[in-house]
């Protein structure tokens, strides 16, 4: 009788490492300013979790999130940070939705990453994460961030828009917790929301009303 030795299969990192420092910092804090040049300093590379809906005074400004974030990996944090095992699973879907489309049309490249905000999830909302990502990468940033964003959230909501048609049985103008559509309708320009008195900016995607996103 021939026998095989079995293989042995190492899961390593690039390079051949077995072992990796990973650094993940949430919500966008000003203090993300001095951690990026220490990072920056020491050669650390990290992941910043964003969102894009809480354009606050203690949160840094869009406008700096290109060049402060040059380097590092810039992932979804939802919308307005909602517990998010509280909210009902189409809205969680439009949270992380429109903060991905946020963000690429800031950065100017796919998101992929998720931080669960207030590290709140359920089974049902883990099984829906991989239909909201990116399937194609966006076109090259262009040097002005004003330009890039307008660009990029223009080509999101056109290609979202051409998706197949809602479930049958599904209300016209909502979305259905299987497939991620805009509401029927002409849509304004995501990027230049208004900012409510809350401090939230509600997208299309989103209802201006924040009771189920309230932390």
């Amino acid at each position: 009788m021939n026998y095989t030795e079995p293989k042995v299969i190492y899961t390593c990192f690039p390079g051949g490492k077995h072992k990796v420092l990973t650094m993940s910092y949430d919500d966008g804090r000003l203090e993300d300013r001095h951690l990026v040049e220490l990072f920056n300093r020491y050669g650390i590379r990290g992941t910043f979790n964003l969102n894009g809906g809480l354009p606050r005074p203690e949160r840094i400004p869009e406008s700096e999130w290109v060049e402060l974030y040059k380097g590092h990996e810039v992932a979804c944090h939802t919308y307005h940070h909602p517990t998010i095992s509280r909210s009902p699973l189409d809205q969680t879907a439009r949270q992380v939705l429109a903060d991905r489309m946020q963000l690429e049309g800031v950065m100017g490249y796919p998101v992929r990453g998720l931080a669960y905000p207030n590290g709140s999830w359920t089974p049902e909302i883990a099984a829906l994460l991989p239909a909201l990502a990116p399937a194609q990468p966006l076109p090259p940033a262009v040097s002005a961030v004003g330009q890039n964003k307008q660009r990029h959230c223009s080509a999101s909501r056109r290609s979202t828009a051409k998706t197949a048609p809602a479930a049958a049985g599904t209300v016209p103008g909502t979305v259905p917790t299987t497939r991620i559509l805009p509401p029927a309708g002409p849509q304004p320009a995501r990027c230049t929301t208004g900012q409510t008195a809350a401090g939230h900016r509600p997208p299309p995607e989103i209802s201006s009303h924040t009771s189920p996103f309230q932390r």
